[in-house]
C-alpha cells in the first residue's frame, strides 16, 4: 500500500506544551473546516476517503506531525493525491490560523509556509484533477487522445468514450495545463470565478462578505476586483480594512496609480479600507514616498481615515519619517479613545527597537491613567517594554 504525506515541524514554547497528538487533531479539524468551503461539490472524495480519515492514525515523530494519505492498495490513489493537494493549499492559506492554534497548545510552528501560487498554478508535475460525472479524475497535461484514460479511484474512463462536452472541458484544461479541481479554480482564481465573486460584491451583507473572504484567500486578484472589495457596504469596517490589507499584498507596483485614483475618487467615509490596501503594497521609492504623503494627510483629518492611518502606519513609515509621523500621532491623542489605542500601538511599534524620544515618553505617561482599561493596559505594557 502506498502513501504520500505532509510534515510540519515545531519548537516548544515554555515548559509544559500539550501533546502534539492533541495539536494534530486540532489542526485536522481546522483544515477540514476550511476544505468544506471549497470542495463541497466533490462528494465522492468526502464519501470514499475523508470520512474515513482519523487524525489519531497520523504520525507524531519527535517535534513534528506528519499527515499521511494512504491509497489503500491503489484503490483510492486519486483521492489520496487530491486530498494531499487540498491540505497543502489549506495549510498555505490558513497558516496564520495554524500558528495561533499551535501557540495555544504550547508549540511554535517552525516549518516554512508553503507558497500558494505554485500549488494552484504549477504545471510542472504534468497532471491535474477534473470533475466529470460527479467524480474527480486525474488527467495528464499531455494525454494520449487515441488510447489514454482518465484515472479515478480503482477505475478509468477511456478518453475516446468522453462525450463532446466532456472532451471540450478536458481539452481546455489540457491547453491551460492547470488543475481543474474546485479548490484550484477558486484559489488561483480563474477569471470566471473572480468575475462571479466581483458580481456578488454588489449584494449586501453575507454574500458580499463571503465573496471578500474567498478573494482574500486567493493567490492573486486584479486591481479592479480589489477596489470593488474595498467599496462593499458592511458594518464592520475594521474587518474590511484587514481584508483590504491582505488584498493589497496581492497587488503589484503597476496597480499603484489605479489604487490612488480609487482612493481620491472615494468619499472620505470610504477611504479607510483603501489606506489599508495601500499600506501592504510593495512599492518602489517614489511610490512609497507618495503613499507616506497620503497617510500624513489622512492622519491630519478627523474621520475614520485618521484611525486607519494610525493603525497601518508601521507598514508605511520608514526610519527617516518616524519621528515626524510620531509627533502627528501624539498631537491627535485625546480626541477619540479608538484613535488613541491605534496611535499608542503604532508608537510602541515605532520605538520597540530604538530609543523613544522624550515627547513619546511623555505621551505614554499622559495616557497611563486613561479611563479605558484596554488602553491603560497597552500603555503600561509599552512603558515597561520601552523602559520609559
Amino acid at each position: 500500500m502506498g502513501a504520500t504525506g505532509l510534515s510540519m515541524g515545531f519548537e516548544r514554547i515554555g515548559e509544559s506544551p500539550k501533546p502534539l497528538e492533541e495539536l494534530q487533531r486540532a489542526y485536522w479539524s481546522s483544515l477540514l473546516k476550511f476544505l468544506e468551503s471549497y470542495t463541497e461539490s466533490c462528494e465522492s472524495v468526502w464519501d470514499s476517503y475523508l470520512t474515513e480519515r482519523d487524525p489519531k492514525q497520523f504520525a507524531v515523530e519527535g517535534a513534528s506531525i506528519t499527515f499521511w494519505f494512504p491509497d489503500f492498495g491503489g484503490l483510492l490513489s486519486v483521492s489520496a493525491g487530491v486530498v494531499e493537494h487540498w491540505i497543502e493549499a489549506a495549510v498555505s492559506v490558513t497558516w496564520d490560523r495554524l500558528v495561533e492554534i499551535g501557540q495555544r497548545f504550547g508549540w511554535l510552528l517552525s516549518s516554512q509556509r508553503p507558497t500558494l501560487a505554485p500549488i494552484v498554478r504549477d504545471s510542472s508535475k504534468g497532471y491535474g484533477y477534473i470533475s466529470l460525472r460527479d467524480e474527480l479524475w486525474e488527467f495528464s497535461f499531455e494525454p494520449d487522445w487515441s488510447g489514454g484514460d482518465l484515472h479515478g479511484d480503482g477505475k478509468s474512463i477511456p478518453l475516446r468514450d468522453l462525450s463532446d462536452d466532456e472532451r471540450k472541458r478536458l481539452e481546455e484544461a489540457v491547453a491551460a495545463r492547470l488543475c481543474q479541481c474546485d479548490m484550484c479554480v477558486m484559489l488561483r482564481p480563474d477569471p470566471i470565478f473572480e468575475e462571479t465573486m466581483r458580481e456578488t460584491l454588489t449584494e449586501y451583507g453575507g454574500p458580499a462578505e463571503s465573496a471578500v473572504w474567498y478573494l482574500c484567500n486567493a493567490a492573486g486578484v486584479s486591481v479592479k476586483t480589489a477596489l470593488a472589495c474595498a467599496a462593499i457596504d458592511v458594518d464592520d469596517q475594521e474587518w474590511l480594512q484587514e481584508c483590504c490589507r491582505r488584498l493589497g499584498e496581492k497587488l503589484s507596483v503597476a496597480d499603484w496609480n489605479t489604487v490612488v485614483e480609487g482612493y481620491l475618487e472615494a468619499s472620505p467615509a470610504r477611504r479607510s479600507p483603501l489606506l489599508a490596501m495601500m499600506a501592504s503594497m510593495t512599492l518602489g521609492k517614489d511610490a512609497a514616498g507618495r503613499r507616506l504623503e497620503i497617510f500624513e494627510k489622512a492622519l491630519a483629518g478627523d474621520d475614520a481615515s485618521a484611525e486607519a492611518a494610525a493603525q497601518f502606519a508601521t507598514l508605511v513609515v520608514d526610519d527617516s519619517a518616524t519621528d515626524r509621523f510620531a509627533r502627528m500621532l501624539v498631537a491627535k491623542l485625546g480626541e477619540r479613545t479608538s484613535f488613541d489605542r491605534k496611535a499608542a500601538l503604532a508608537l510602541f511599534n515605532f520605538y520597540h527597537h530604538r530609543a523613544a524620544p522624550t515627547f513619546v515618553a511623555e505621551a505614554f505617561r499622559s495616557l497611563a491613567d486613561h479611563p479605558d482599561q484596554e488602553l491603560r493596559e497597552l500603555v503600561t505594557f509599552a512603558i515597561n517594554q520601552l523602559g520609559l
